[in-house]
């Protein structure tokens, strides 16, 4: 399983899956200090959407199956 970790710096941030009939379901929101993710298995797509509620500003991670965390520039 392979993730995408976002550190928050500024702004605020939400995570979400749409389903089948089109409706959004909020999973998290994040702001600044907070981390939030998705995750799916290698070459699939992750069932979960990320937004910028405003000006924000993230810092992006990646995180290996042996949950060592990456820095991504």
């Amino acid at each position: 399983m392979q993730s995408k970790i976002y550190a928050v710096k500024s702004g605020l941030l939400r995570s979400y899956s749409i389903n089948e009939k089109g409706k959004e379901h909020i999973f998290i929101f994040a702001s600044v200090g907070w981390g939030i993710a998705d995750s799916a298995p290698p070459n699939l797509p992750s069932e979960l959407f990320i937004d910028a509620l405003g000006d924000s500003e993230a810092v992006m991670l990646y995180k290996e199956e042996d949950n060592k965390v990456n820095y991504i520039n």
